[in-house]
């Protein structure tokens, strides 16, 4: 894993800002399956990440509230 400096490289470290909207109870639900008989083989993971209208409102307001809040700050 880097380090920040790592990563950034020469970059004029200042103050900052970091703002990261996630839904706590998302209605949208994934699915987990056995992939075979196998326990050595990986599960079969489908997220399922915003098919519900509403996790898909509720992302977007979030991240427009972070816009808010970001220039708000500055």
């Amino acid at each position: 894993m880097q380090t920040v400096e790592e990563h950034h490289g020469n970059a004029n470290m200042q103050d900052g800002l970091s703002l990261m909207p996630i839904l706590l109870h998302p209605r949208s639900v994934g699915t987990v399956e056995l992939q075979s008989r196998d326990p050595r083989d990986p599960p079969l993971v489908d997220p399922q990440f915003l098919t519900v209208d509403d996790d898909v409102r509720d992302a977007v307001s979030g991240n427009l509230l972070s816009v808010q809040v970001k220039d708000s700050a500055c």
